[in-house]
């Protein structure tokens, strides 16, 4: 399987891994970076993936970490992963509006 990462997912990962080695931000980029492996070597089932109700090719994986972050990526009918962004979870609920705008960003990168 094919991973591509958006812009700005790319920088969020690159700044968490440029943390130093023993912080939580950079155990949580290598947990982050773990998850796009196995998304990318089709081991799904090992992760903990949410279907998201706004578009039915957009998912969540869920990172178990103390700073409760999210990857958001799109699905191209099992062909090519778009990771869209990877954000930590501040509110019980994403806006409307944050899914507007990764819609947005899925469309610029298919």
């Amino acid at each position: 399987m094919e991973i591509k990462l958006d812009k700005k997912a790319d920088k969020i990962l690159e700044n968490l891994l440029s943390n130093s080695k023993n912080s939580i931000e950079y155990k949580l980029g290598l947990k982050i970076s773990e998850s796009i492996l196995l998304l990318e070597n089709e081991k799904n089932y090992l992760l903990d993936i949410k279907s998201i109700k706004a578009n039915k090719n957009l998912y969540e994986i869920r990172i178990k970490s103390p700073l409760n972050y999210r990857i958001f990526y799109y699905d191209n009918n099992g062909k090519l992963y778009i990771v869209l962004d990877i954000i930590e979870k501040k509110t019980n609920k994403f806006p409307q509006k944050y899914f507007d705008d990764i819609l947005k960003r899925m469309e610029r990168n298919l």
